[in-house]
């Protein structure tokens, strides 16, 4: 274990309690990360298939998310309430909603299959962590949760 490395109990610690809302159109993929990421932090993992429905999920904010866990590619997406500006490609449609994350200074990482569909240059994009569905660990899942959640306040997001 690294210095930086927090122990499990101190991961449950600090993430116990936490509402965390999954993004992602095809949440089988995520399959068996947050029912471990409740059962060893007792975080409640909320799952939404579609932006529109997360952004307005987020913007009423009842009860409270603490953080989102957001896909890439987003086939079951709709525009409505968006900025329709942005220069999107095939793959990283839930960049919209992570652009809209960023501008109400919502607390969020990407948790995606295609990497290298995400794109820096939109706003607000350039140090956000992008993880793999594939290689990434619970923990270290866990650890970037604790450091998103320790570098946002304690606002409500409404």
């Amino acid at each position: 274990m690294t210095e930086d490395q927090l122990t499990e109990d101190q991961l449950k610690e600090k993430l116990n309690g936490k509402r965390i809302l999954f993004v992602d159109d095809a949440p089988l993929t995520l399959t068996p990360v947050p029912a471990a990421m409740s059962r060893l932090y007792g975080v409640t993992c909320e799952f939404i298939k579609d932006l529109v429905r997360a952004k307005e999920r987020l913007a009423d904010n009842k009860p409270p998310v603490h953080v989102v866990i957001l896909d890439l590619k987003m086939d079951n997406y709709s525009y409505q309430g968006f900025d329709k500006t942005l220069k999107l490609g095939l793959h990283n449609k839930g960049q919209l909603l992570g652009v809209w994350l960023y501008q109400q200074k919502f607390p969020y990482l990407y948790l995606t299959g295609i990497e290298e569909a995400f794109d820096r240059t939109l706003p607000g994009q350039d140090k956000v962590v992008v993880l793999s569905k594939y290689d990434a660990t619970r923990v270290q899942l866990a650890h970037e949760l604790v450091g998103l959640l320790a570098d946002t306040p304690e606002v409500t997001h409404a």
